[in-house]
């Protein structure tokens, strides 16, 4: 299953069957404005790449294997980290 918000702010679910792409999660565009933030910060952007690694390939699977208090802490504080603060 996925879960998308509808243009009214609603969370709709959606068959896995159907393909979701970035467009419709916003992925694409949260990556971008992300990006952006640590280049008008000064930032190396190499830290960016390295935080979204983290987050998307350690933390989330981490979720996955072991949903408990530490795993969430994880995610919180890579998502943090990913959005430059």
């Amino acid at each position: 299953m996925f879960w998308k918000m509808d243009e009214e702010g609603e969370i709709v679910q959606k068959q896995s069957e159907e393909y979701i792409n970035s467009d419709e999660t916003g992925a694409e565009e949260r990556f971008e404005n992300r990006l952006q933030v640590f280049k008008n910060e000064g930032k190396p952007v190499y830290k960016h790449h390295f935080w979204w690694f983290v987050h998307n390939c350690v933390a989330h699977p981490l979720i996955g294997l072991a949903p408990c208090k530490s795993t969430f802490n994880l995610h919180d504080w890579t998502s943090k980290k990913i959005n430059g603060k």
